[in-house]
C-alpha cells in the first residue's frame, strides 16, 4: 500500500499516535468502515477525502482489482457492499473525472480506510512501518 495513502489515512482519522491509529484499524478490520470512523462520517468528509486523494485511491484500486483477478476496476468497485446502488457509469466518473457522486465519493473514501486496514492485517503483527508512517 502506497505511504502517501497510509499517511492521508491517518491525518483524516485525527490519531493523536501510532497507536491509535493502529487501534482504528483492528476495528475497521472488525467491523467495517461504515461503524463510524472520525474523519469518514460525514459525505463532506468522505468526498473530500476522496476528492484529495482520488489518484492514490485510483492506485489502489487498480493494484487490488489485480490482485483480486477483477476484469476491471469499474467492476471491482461494483461488487463492495457500499456501490449496491451505484451504476457503473457513476463509478466511471467518480474514478476518471472530477464528476464523483457523493455516495460513490464516500464509497471510495471508505474502501480506502478498510484497505489500509487489510493492509495492516496483513502485516501479521509488524506494524512498524505504519507506526513509522504516522509518527
Amino acid at each position: 500500500m502506497n505511504n502517501a495513502l497510509i499517511q492521508a489515512i491517518f491525518d483524516q482519522t485525527g490519531a493523536d499516535d501510532g497507536a491509535e491509529f493502529l487501534e482504528i484499524l483492528r476495528d475497521v478490520s472488525s467491523h467495517g468502515a461504515d461503524q463510524g470512523v472520525s474523519g469518514f462520517i460525514y459525505y463532506s468528509e468522505t468526498s473530500e477525502f476522496f476528492a484529495a486523494h482520488r489518484a492514490l485511491i485510483l492506485e489502489q484500486l487498480r493494484n487490488d482489482a489485480d490482485d483480486m483477478g477483477a476484469d476491471s476496476v469499474i467492476g471491482f468497485v461494483a461488487s463492495f457492499g457500499c456501490a449496491k446502488d451505484l451504476s457503473e457509469d457513476e463509478i466511471g466518473r467518480a474514478l476518471y473525472s472530477n464528476d464523483a457522486d457523493e455516495m460513490v465519493a464516500n464509497c471510495l473514501a471508505w474502501y480506502a480506510l478498510e484497505a489500509c486496514a487489510w493492509f495492516s492485517d496483513s502485516l501479521c503483527g509488524d506494524e512498524s512501518i505504519l507506526v513509522g508512517i504516522a509518527a
